[in-house]
């Protein structure tokens, strides 16, 4: 039976779609489809010769010079069905002034995007439907270059008290011991409101003018702020900022999670700890409290709160106390006296005993002769070395430069310095990598990394999908449905409208 040409060619020009497949069009329906191809028709030929699909061969009555700006296809073989094929056009071929051969290859995508579905497959990266702070969090592993502070907030502590604990109390008397911060102790606790010369002075010097001041076991500075009695608990919050480095603002949330932004806890003595935002229970990013302790050995603690699940996060935080000690000068001597003076009071008795006694052997000597004499003036000797004794250690211990009780520490430089602080630093990418970032995210979307059906039309303009191992179903050619989903696989972008292809300063965020 002789079958009438009566295949419909449309050659079509300005096609923004290639045999790459980086990009496809999305279409809901297919009259929508059709609709769009049609619009960018050049010639329109009818009663054409039947056109095979996999030869990719067509023969047309039109001189090669009028087509070579037309670089897609779309048929129709009516004798046998209304169904549209269409095809990238690779060459055009002159045959001659009024043929022209065409070697075209299908659109896969195009040709049987209504007659497969896409299973549930390992989606590598996506655009997702939502984008809400700190909801994406698989690891990119991009380069980050450097951070840059975008905000901090500090805790200060560097108004202080002095604290001495003495095993006498102010009256020199044994201390009756007490419970401070659930820990007993039997040491007098005496404290200043503030760290003046005065106020130092004030403390030790009924120690020192008794010469008692090793009955001083230690001073030290505390922050005013914590007191003595207990511990004291304050909040300490933290407000996020969105922007990053250079104020740079992204367009895509997930450059405000880690570790793009992130939280830097430091007290400034070494010890840091890097929080993530996203680790803070909802409606409490950035809740801190500090818990401080002026009793012993002064210490204070910074922790998260509502912070990895858990209330109050100690773990995460960090503590600092290398306060200042307090170093004091003493008496010397008068420390020796008051150690010393029974036994040298004692000496010193004997010794002017001795001379009292001599003056009556003097007068002895005189009537009883030399000897007696002799041995008065022996007796003289004797007790004035005894006295001399005791002066001449009072000479040596005048001699002996005061003596400093405590240590002089590092913690100095950052006393000095007005560093006695917690802070917390936003520190974000620098502005020329966060960019990059974002821009890589605004064109292929998230790492997802889960078994899903892909998203391929949830934004407003444009859907990017990489899978891995994908697979379809439909009514499709063997070799057509493998290459789909190759296509799949190497990473394809959906736009939902052709003449935007290619548009990525489009606000594509999630409707």
């Amino acid at each position: 039976m002789e079958i009438q040409p009566n295949t419909n060619i449309k050659l079509l020009h300005n096609v923004p779609l290639d045999n790459t497949y980086d990009h496809t069009i999305y279409f809901s329906n297919v009259s929508s489809q059709t609709a769009y191809f049609a619009s960018l028709v050049k010639y329109n030929l009818t009663a054409q010769s039947y056109q095979r699909v996999n030869r990719g061969l067509a023969r047309i009555a039109k001189c090669a010079d009028d087509i070579y700006d037309c670089n897609y296809m779309m048929f129709q073989n009516t004798s046998f069905g209304n169904k549209w094929f269409y095809a990238f056009i690779k060459s055009i071929e002159y045959v001659n002034n009024e043929t022209a051969e065409i070697t075209f290859e299908i659109d896969d995508m195009q040709t049987w995007f209504f007659d497969f579905t896409i299973d549930r497959s390992f989606v590598e990266r996506e655009h997702p439907v939502t984008d809400n702070l700190f909801e994406h969090l698989i690891d990119e592993n991009l380069e980050l270059g450097d951070y840059e502070v975008v905000h901090d907030n500090s805790y200060d502590m560097n108004s202080m008290s002095i604290a001495m604990l003495a095993s006498l109390d102010g009256n020199l008397e044994p201390p009756t011991g007490q419970v401070y911060d659930n820990v007993y102790t039997p040491l007098s606790v005496q404290v200043t409101t503030d760290n003046t010369p005065a106020a130092g002075r004030a403390l030790t010097d009924p120690y020192v003018n008794a010469g008692r001041e090793d009955a001083i076991i230690s001073m030290y500075q505390f922050p005013t702020k914590f007191g003595i009695a207990g511990v004291n608990y304050d909040d300490f919050n933290f407000n996020r900022q969105n922007s990053m480095g250079g104020g740079y603002i992204p367009r895509n949330k997930k450059l405000y999670s880690y570790p793009f932004t992130k939280c830097i806890l430091t007290n400034h003595d070494g010890q840091t700890a890097e929080l993530r935002f996203e680790n803070w229970d909802s409606g409490h990013v950035g809740e801190f409290k500090v818990a401080g302790c002026g009793m012993g050995q002064p210490s204070a603690l910074c922790y998260p709160l509502h912070y990895r699940g858990l209330g109050f996060d100690w773990d995460s935080g960090v503590s600092y106390s290398n306060f200042a000690t307090v170093p004091f000068a003493g008496d010397t001597f008068k420390a020796y006296w008051a150690q010393n003076k029974s036994k040298d009071i004692k000496t010193m008795g004997l010794g002017i005993a001795g001379v009292l006694g001599t003056a009556a052997a003097i007068g002895l000597g005189a009537l009883t002769g030399g000897a007696a004499l002799l041995a008065g003036g022996a007796a003289i000797m004797s007790g004035a070395s005894a006295v001399g004794s005791v002066m001449a250690k009072h000479n040596d211990t005048m001699a002996v430069p005061p003596q400093v009780h405590g240590q002089v520490t590092s913690d100095y430089l950052n006393a000095g310095m007005y560093k006695n602080y917690f802070m917390i630093q936003q520190v974000a990418l620098r502005a020329p990598f966060a960019r990059a970032i974002d821009d890589y995210f605004t064109k292929f979307g998230y790492a997802t990394n889960r078994v899903k059906i892909p998203n391929t039309h949830s934004r407003p303009h444009w859907n990017f999908v990489k899978t891995i191992s994908a697979t379809i179903t439909g009514s499709i050619p063997a070799d057509s449905a493998r290459h789909i989903c190759q296509i799949l696989d190497s990473g394809i972008t959906y736009w939902k409208n052709g003449s935007e292809i290619g548009r990525y300063d489009l606000d594509n965020s999630p409707s």
